[in-house]
């Protein structure tokens, strides 16, 4: 078990500010790299304007209903 000390808010889940602050970073790095390799598999059939736009809106979907779960 973790040690959290004792001047750390803590929410009714258990997680501390520091730890949904890093989980937050983790998934916008995690959301980069899935936005970039979505946009290379579109750019094999679409223009690559289009394919961006798409991944962008794509990755910004999974992003929101994941944090929003």
């Amino acid at each position: 078990m973790s040690y959290v000390s004792s001047n750390a808010p803590i929410d009714s889940a258990g997680l501390t500010r520091p730890m949904v602050q890093a989980l937050f970073v983790a998934s916008c790095l995690l959301a980069i790299v899935s936005w970039y390799t979505t946009f290379e598999g579109m750019r094999l059939y679409l223009s690559v304007w289009f394919a961006t736009l798409a991944s962008i809106g794509v990755q910004t979907a999974l992003v929101m209903v994941a944090w929003l779960i």
